[in-house]
């Protein structure tokens, strides 16, 4: 009996088939999604890292400044250009940092154009009383050593305390690098740019000496241990420093609660302080 002859063929396929390569896509869609955000992860903790060390940083440029002048650097203060404008809590403070203060000639602070009174917040404070005012090149130099006119731009310097990043640009007019304008009429004093955003500035807030100042930043509250408001204070004799997060907002302060997850408001969750390591509540 003759057994047929039979031929095999290898077929080679062309390709995938539509529901193959959907699927190969859909497994690289979550991989990537994976990837990215882990990596998203990642550049979270080293920016929340970053603000850390900095704030160490300031921390150190704020003992520095204590010790030269025997106290914190107010985080609330306005100065004037004329001697009988100055509010008593303004000159008190002026002058527990420089006795021999000139009220009559500003300390030889150079008030812009037709400003008569420059007021700062915790933003500029720290800025100006850490950086000192501004060269003829526009560099943050300290102050003068002379008692009486500590905000006179040339002469022997004291400082200053913080090399912050950026300077005034005298041909454009306007702050450059990390050193932005807060306020939508420029005042001449700027805050500091954080590492997160780019576009908030590091908050101070002096406890000057044990006594937080309750609504001295126009509405948000320094961060507390327990409710109500006179409750203790986290740094009580010292200050906080504040970063916006990566939402940009500082929210409201006030109670925090890193263990029960109680927080003044959503937006504090993700800031940054020198009394808690990382963000508040991520």
């Amino acid at each position: 009996m003759r057994v047929p002859h039979v031929q095999f063929r290898n077929r080679i396929r062309s390709g995938f088939t539509l529901i193959e390569l959907l699927i190969v896509i859909a497994i690289i869609s979550i991989l990537a999604g994976l990837i990215l955000g882990a990596v998203q992860m990642v550049r979270g903790k080293v920016r929340v890292a970053e603000v850390v060390a900095e704030f160490s940083q300031i921390e150190t440029a704020l003992a520095g400044f204590e010790s030269k002048y025997g106290k914190l650097p107010p985080s609330s203060i306005t100065l004037y250009k004329n001697a009988n404008a100055w509010d008593t809590r303004s000159a008190s403070i002026i002058k527990t940092i420089w006795p021999q203060f000139d009220f009559s000639n500003a300390g030889g602070l150079n008030f812009p154009g037709t400003t008569t009174s420059v007021t700062l917040d915790g933003s500029e404070c720290l800025v100006f009383f850490l950086g000192g005012v501004a060269d003829s090149g526009g560099a943050l130099s300290g102050f003068s050593s002379d008692p009486r006119l500590p905000f006179k731009s040339t002469g022997n310097r004291i400082g200053p305390f913080y090399e912050f990043k950026g300077h005034y640009d005298t041909v454009k007019g306007e702050w450059s690098g990390r050193l932005i304008e807060t306020e939508a009429t420029p005042d001449g004093v700027p805050g500091y740019a954080d590492t997160v955003t780019g576009t908030q500035p590091y908050f101070y807030i002096s406890s000057y000496g044990g006594k937080y100042r309750p609504g001295e930043q126009n509405g948000f509250d320094e961060y507390r241990r327990g409710q109500p408001a006179n409750s203790q204070r986290y740094n009580a004799k010292k200050f906080q420093l504040i970063c916006a997060g990566s939402d940009a907002t500082f929210g409201v302060g006030g109670y925090f609660d890193a263990e029960a997850e109680v927080i003044g408001s959503d937006a504090d969750r993700d800031n940054i302080t020198n009394f808690h390591g990382g963000e508040l509540l991520p």
